[in-house]
């Protein structure tokens, strides 16, 4: 039956005229109670650049809708839900009518669902499928490992890693040879951060009632144990011993906020500390904030360093992995060991009391930045597609 589904699918894109035909698919959209998440933004950017002449893009969750379908929508991304649950057998079958009723010549995978969904699927039609490594996982647990481990050596799938760091975790803990694996940094559209007007900082800075007096120190992602927000909040309490008064506004939402919320409030920090939910105008958000932080305690590559880069802001960051592979220490940002509130705090007074550090490292992040553009990012996502179809061609 297998060996009867690859001919066919062979035949059919041999013969075929017109753009290839690209699934992509993720386990889901929505994630600890945010609708603003990383993949939103960078799906919605890399379907919207993607050249449609060589390519029609297939959106597909495999969870069911949630919130993040309206912010989806507003972004102008398309996307099928298919509503299943987790560890449904018959989610291969869904995905399977899905790849014959769209004709898709090639999957696009991203998540631990949908990377073992496809590359099943994968196997069963002859259809190739591409791996994105998004998100180093601390908890994968044996039996996961040993499901990857099957799987890569079964269906030998290239691999996209968003960072060194995501491309060992593909290696060491999901068993792709290194030949396999190929590092596409993500990409930003720089020039919208770049371009942001200040005027619109100003405006998001009153609107949040913050200090005029005060330093704005500010970080953005979902609120999860992961990214590290109970540092910086205790980093905000030292500054405060230090004689350091400054403001911190955390950008995103999250199942963890009333947590965050108590720690503030035990910590004697109302009024200096601002959990303001999401916003969808991220440009605008990097122009309200002085200094940029982020104290993940493990990052593949998030999207909000290389923002916070190409909006020209100093910048604090944690030795989290992927992070520190695009943050210079001293020339693009200043380095500081994970889950460290100490060293939050002593490298963000560092920026506050020297101004002419602050200069100079903004300027080191912007002219880095140029480096992360996402034209670049896509470009090198597509000569992926082309060669693995070439591969398959002429297999």
């Amino acid at each position: 039956m297998t060996a009867r589904l690859s001919a066919a699918n062979k035949t059919e894109g041999s013969t075929r005229k017109g753009p290839v035909n690209l699934l992509i698919l993720i386990d889901k959209f929505d994630y600890w109670n945010s609708s603003v998440s990383g993949p939103v933004r960078y799906f919605s950017w890399l379907v919207e650049r993607l050249d449609r002449r060589r390519f029609r893009p297939v959106v597909c969750s495999l969870r069911a809708a949630g919130p993040a379908e309206k912010v989806l929508r507003r972004l102008g991304l398309e996307v099928r839900f298919l509503g299943l649950g987790k560890y449904q057998p018959r989610a291969v079958l869904r995905v399977m009518q899905l790849v014959r009723s769209e004709r898709i010549d090639l999957m696009h995978l991203n998540g631990y669902a949908s990377t073992t969904i496809g590359r099943i699927v994968g196997l069963l039609t002859g259809v190739p499928a591409i791996v994105q490594e998004h998100y180093v996982d601390p908890g994968i647990t044996r039996p996961q490992m040993l499901l990857e481990r099957t799987l890569a050596r079964v269906a030998r799938s290239p691999a996209i890693a968003v960072s060194a760091y995501a491309g060992r975790f593909l290696t060491e803990a999901k068993g792709f040879d290194p030949a396999q694996v190929e590092v596409i940094w993500n990409g930003i559209p720089v020039e919208r951060f770049a371009s942001a007007p200040l005027a619109a900082g100003v405006r998001l800075r009153e609107r949040w009632g913050l200090p005029p007096d005060r330093p704005v120190v500010g970080t953005v992602g979902m609120l999860h144990p992961n990214k590290g927000h109970r540092f910086l909040i205790e980093a905000v309490r030292e500054l405060l011993q230090r004689g350091l008064e400054a403001s911190l506004v955390v950008v995103g939402e999250g199942a963890v906020r009333a947590d965050l919320e108590a720690r503030c409030a035990a910590l004697g920090l109302d009024g200096r500390v601002f959990l303001v939910g999401r916003h969808l105008d991220m440009p605008a958000v990097y122009r309200a904030f002085d200094i940029y932080a982020q104290a993940s305690i493990s990052e593949a590559a998030g999207l909000s360093v290389l923002e916070a880069m190409a909006s020209g802001l100093p910048i604090v960051t944690s030795a989290a992995g992927g992070p520190n592979e695009v943050i210079t220490d001293g020339v693009s940002g200043l380095i500081v060991p994970t889950e460290d509130s100490g060293a939050l705090a002593a490298a963000i007074a560092r920026l506050v009391r020297e101004p002419g550090l602050a200069r100079r490292l903004a300027a080191g992040a912007a002219a880095a930045s140029r480096s992360f553009d996402l034209d670049e990012t896509v470009r090198r996502i597509e000569a992926v597609y082309e060669r693995v179809l070439e591969q398959r061609a002429a297999a």
